[in-house]
């Protein structure tokens, strides 16, 4: 009686089939619908941060699918920040609902300059540098210019996911105008004021799309090779001179770049 028991005990703990997956007929693949379910249990608290998801086994089980839609699920919540999946120890859970999409509109070089009042820089290094040939493609500068740089994550009030990853070269004179506390919501334009001889007259952008790997992924809570957006700005003054440039990568899902352009007659 005692091994029945115990027999009647370890079936009722395994976890049955979900029964909120969203109907066949809704047109969704699978993956989706299985990822959907578990974004609501992460949402309502059943998987709080900091702790793990079942294992792949145990999802599949409970859904009654295959491995290979299983990754698909975590995939799909890794890309839209909510876990992050790390190699031989499982899901975690790294947020309880999506970061928000940040939508930059500009339409004036002003507007270039600045993001969202209701966010913020977190400052990860600060250094001074000389630029390499990497470098000195990256920003248009010659090899062996001197710069300060400053690399930071930016976040907002609503979500401890950053939705930007940036480094900013600035003159090395602008040491002081850069002794910004860890936390910061002054443009760096706004503090490079105190620099009289440099203001942006004239800017450049290059878009572009990359995969975010290896420390990068970590900082920005995405799944490694996961795809984003690359902006390399560069700030000229009157004089024609480079004295600014801004390299920024953003994951998919959290930031889309609007212009509003019209035609010249």
């Amino acid at each position: 009686m005692a091994i029945i028991a115990k027999e009647h005990l370890e079936q009722a703990d395994q976890p049955q089939p979900a029964e909120e997956i969203a109907p066949a007929e809704s047109g969704e693949p699978l993956y989706l619908r299985i990822s959907t379910a578990l974004q609501k249990e992460i949402s309502g608290g059943v998987y709080p941060v900091s702790k793990m998801l079942p294992t792949e086994t145990e999802l599949c089980y409970r859904f009654g699918v295959s491995r290979f839609t299983i990754r698909e699920a975590l995939r799909r919540l890794s890309e839209i920040g909510l876990v992050q999946r790390r190699a031989g120890s499982g899901t975690v859970v790294v947020a309880k609902d999506p970061p928000t999409t940040f939508v930059h509109r500009v339409g004036t070089l002003r507007g270039l300059l600045a993001y969202p009042d209701d966010t913020y820089r977190e400052l990860v290094a600060k250094e001074f540098i000389e630029a390499d040939e990497e470098i000195s493609k990256t920003i248009d500068c010659p090899v062996g210019k001197k710069w300060l740089r400053l690399t930071c994550l930016r976040k907002s009030a609503d979500s401890p996911t950053p939705f930007c990853w940036g480094q900013f070269y600035v003159p090395p004179e602008a040491d002081e105008l850069m002794d910004f506390p860890e936390i910061d919501h002054e443009t760096i334009h706004g503090r490079l004021k105190g620099l009289t001889h440099h203001q942006a007259f004239r800017a450049e952008i290059q878009i572009s799309a990359s995969a975010i790997r290896g420390t990068l992924a970590t900082m920005l809570k995405v799944r490694e090779g996961a795809p984003a957006l690359n902006i390399v700005r560069r700030y000229f003054d009157e004089q024609g001179d480079n004295f600014t440039s801004t390299v920024t990568i953003h994951p998919e899902h959290r930031f889309v770049y609007s212009m509003d352009l019209a035609r010249e007659d």
